[in-house]
């Protein structure tokens, strides 16, 4: 059993992908491929770099990344009305 006192704590933070370490990079990739099959690390590279900023969820301990969210906006004009939207790409908690 569990002790409450003992739980990791997660922590959040929002980070531009281009000041994301390649440490923390193989950590997100490794996470992907611990829930996802066919993982390719040349197709996350690719699609992470396509976004602008990524959720991390970290150990308030030691730091290790427990889950994450990459996410871009993009302006999309429907009926000559201009509309900002955020998609999420990978995503693992």
């Amino acid at each position: 059993m569990t002790d409450a006192n003992s739980c990791t704590r997660l922590i959040g933070q929002i980070v531009r992908v281009g000041d994301v370490s390649a440490a923390d990079r193989s950590q997100m990739f490794a996470l992907m491929c611990d829930h996802y099959a066919n993982m390719r690390r040349d197709r996350f590279e690719a699609d992470f770099d396509m976004k602008d900023w990524v959720i991390v969820a970290r150990d308030d301990t030691v730091g290790d990344i427990h889950g994450f969210s990459t996410q871009v906006t993009y302006v999309q004009t429907i009926d000559g009305q201009d509309f900002r939207i955020l998609f999420s790409g990978d995503t693992i908690v």
